[in-house]
């Protein structure tokens, strides 16, 4: 609804509806050609970076740990996504 033209997908939606309450079929509107705003661009990362510590069931010692993931992707113009995780533990 917030892309150009959003009022005209308004109208569209409602004159849809309407044919099907109606059972009536509604032609489809011609597909917009233009740039929208959900288009991906450029990149797009990602950083997570957790940590914790917890109790394993058969072992009354705490453990530690950490995670940390980056993933990257690049929609355009080939179209790519990678990802490296860490993951430590401290196991004694």
């Amino acid at each position: 609804m917030h892309e150009p033209k959003g009022a005209q997908v308004v109208d569209d939606l409602v004159a849809w509806l309407d044919g099907e309450i109606a059972k009536t079929p509604v032609p489809a509107p011609p597909i917009y050609r233009g740039h929208l705003g959900g288009d991906p661009r450029g990149w797009s990362q990602v950083v997570s970076i957790a940590g914790g510590i917890s109790r394993l069931l058969d072992d009354d010692r705490l453990h530690a740990g950490a995670d940390l993931a980056i993933a990257l992707a690049r929609p355009r113009p080939i179209g790519w996504s990678g990802a490296l995780t860490a993951r430590w533990i401290n196991a004694g």
